[in-house]
């Protein structure tokens, strides 16, 4: 009986092991979102985003739910997001100084998702101000035009 749930562990925690896959659960985390929104906010080609959705599926990670005409993902079990929130901690060093008082987010200019910046993996400073960003393909985008984002 173990060791069918240890293979079921197996199986999330391998699909949880890609960071692009991670960096579509953390997208997911904050909402509802098509295969066409997360390849334009990560700039993953459209069959490598499909592999990685594929996988994501199959372990059980994420689900998939038609509305209309289009297919929404999100993740199967907000204990996910939970998980990987203790991963960040760790990695980061934050499980141990964990005194913060109150968090603040702050808007992706490209694609208008709400960012914490204490957690955000993409940021750029332009024109001395610092820009957070959910994906790395907001950042990349921001970058290409950032005067198309940033108002004077």
């Amino acid at each position: 009986m173990k060791s069918h749930t240890y293979t079921t562990e197996a199986r999330i925690l391998k699909a949880l092991s890609n960071p692009k896959r991670l960096e579509i659960i953390h997208l997911l985390g904050h909402r509802d979102l098509t295969a066409t929104d997360i390849q334009r906010m990560t700039g993953f080609p459209q069959a490598n985003l499909s592999q990685h959705l594929r996988e994501l599926k199959l372990a059980r990670v994420i689900v998939a739910v038609r509305k209309s005409r289009f297919i929404h993902y999100r993740v199967a079990h907000r204990d996910v997001l939970h998980m990987l929130k203790m991963l960040e901690d760790v990695s980061s060093h934050r499980a141990a100084t964990k005194h913060e008082t109150s968090r603040s987010e702050v808007q992706d200019l490209v694609c208008q998702m709400w960012v914490e910046p204490s957690s955000a993996k993409w940021q750029t400073i332009y024109k001395g101000a610092t820009y957070f960003f959910c994906a790395s393909g907001c950042q990349k985008h921001f970058m290409k035009s950032p005067e198309k984002y940033v108002q004077h």
